[in-house]
């Protein structure tokens, strides 16, 4: 996965497997420095206090599985309750291999796993609503955006992640994203113009818009909704190879396997162009994510966006929305038929 053996690290006289020069690392140094980052991470945007109960979004993936594992071992230092919460969207042949590798961190790590389903929110598995769809049988509900399956996913993943979290008593919800996760979707932002999101995939936030990214928390400005379980980013500054690297040394038998139903074209693309930028150019997505930190603080935008952004409660779920509806019930209704 990293270099070969022929880079000896530049702090021993180990085998290198990372790097290369200044920046080649054994195993040993090269785990330190990781589980370094994430502590930095959660010390400088306060992301858990002291015996906080912090749930973490486990997949099965790589990114979900490294971060259950670097906050158990932070438990050593900073004392907090762990718990993973794992959506099951009813995937065939997909989802299953996942939970069996959830399954097997938890254990490992001695952290509890709450898996929830599609179909115990919305009756139907994601499988089934988009093979109905596909028959034509399911009508678009007033004022439903226009669906695909990762709208789908999305929203109801989001939906299922907050109500998990806040009926186990969680403190914070814990997400897998990583340095290049953040890299991507500022750019696509950029491309998109999508400028009122540029800062809302923070490291740390307050509230969230249902099917959209985080806003940034800023003391208060927005309205506070207590439903709302805050979100935090510890891999956020751990660029996505040293992840899949620490995932490979640890041992899950994590599958490199994509959704079936992914349809993530635009994004797809801004990858292959920043990982083309970091060859040439290292350190661009590092330097891409600083910029996005000094944007982050710019009290005048902030509070623009604080005011225009404020939660609300929906009207038939009582859900956190930063509309009269969330998004989630619309779909709700489109599944069913309804208008």
């Amino acid at each position: 996965m990293g270099q070969s053996a022929s880079f000896s690290c530049s702090r021993c006289s180990e085998p290198a497997c990372i790097g290369a020069g200044e920046t080649a690392r054994c195993e040993r140094h090269f785990r330190e420095e990781f589980a370094h980052e994430v502590r930095r991470a959660v010390r400088e945007f306060s992301m858990i206090k002291p015996r906080e109960r912090v749930a973490v979004a486990l997949s099965g993936g790589k990114d979900s599985v490294v971060l259950l594992h670097q906050l158990a071992e932070l438990r050593q230092k900073l004392p907090m309750e762990l718990l993973a919460i794992l959506v099951d969207e009813g995937i065939a042949g997909y989802r299953p291999p996942t939970i069996a590798v959830a399954r097997k961190a938890c254990k490992k790590l001695g952290v509890p796993l709450h898996i929830v389903t599609f179909k115990s929110e919305t009756g139907k598995s994601l499988d089934s609503i988009l093979r109905r769809r596909g028959k034509g049988g399911a009508r678009r509900a007033k004022g439903a955006p226009s669906t695909g399956a990762c709208t789908y996913c999305g929203v109801f993943r989001r939906l299922l992640l907050n109500k998990s979290a806040r009926r186990l008593g969680a403190d914070k919800l814990a997400l897998g994203h990583n340095l290049d996760d953040a890299a991507q979707t500022l750019l696509l932002n950029v491309y998109r113009n999508e400028t009122d999101r540029l800062a809302r995939f923070w490291p740390v936030s307050r509230e969230e818009k249902e099917g959209e990214t985080p806003a940034a928390p800023r003391s208060g400005r927005r309205a506070e909704t207590p439903d709302f379980i805050p979100r935090i980013r510890p891999l956020i500054r751990i660029p996505e190879r040293e992840v899949a690297l620490l995932a490979e040394l640890e041992g899950y038998g994590i599958r490199h396997q994509s959704c079936p139903y992914a349809n993530e074209a635009m994004r797809q693309t801004v990858r292959a162009q920043l990982n083309e930028m970091e060859d040439r150019y290292p350190g661009t997505k590092r330097r891409i994510f600083n910029a996005w930190m000094e944007m982050g603080k710019n009290e005048k935008s902030t509070a623009a966006r604080d005011a225009s952004h404020a939660l609300q409660t929906c009207k038939t779920c009582r859900e956190p929305s930063s509309q009269d509806e969330c998004v989630a019930c619309r779909m709700k209704r489109e599944i069913a038929g309804k208008k």
